[in-house]
């Protein structure tokens, strides 16, 4: 296994971990759809790029990213 595909293994693995937990959440059924796609969104950063994208700071640098990414359909970098 190269070590790209290890990093995204990991990346798949963390994120089905966060959202298996998501609905022992106490109250996650009266979410907003907002908070649901903010938290959703967290994950998928925080697997990405642990160090990163976690915490207040690596979610707004993620969501940073994710903006150019959909600004750029032809944007294929990993990182």
């Amino acid at each position: 296994m190269t070590s790209k595909q290890k990093r995204m293994k990991k990346a798949v693995k963390y994120l089905q971990d966060y959202m298996n937990t998501y609905s022992g959440q106490s109250g996650y059924l009266d979410y907003a759809d907002e908070t649901l796609i903010d938290d959703v969104l967290y994950g998928l950063g925080v697997a990405l790029g642990p160090k990163r994208y976690a915490f207040a700071r690596g979610f707004r640098k993620f969501k940073a990213r994710l903006k150019d990414h959909i600004a750029n359909k032809d944007m294929s970098s990993g990182d």
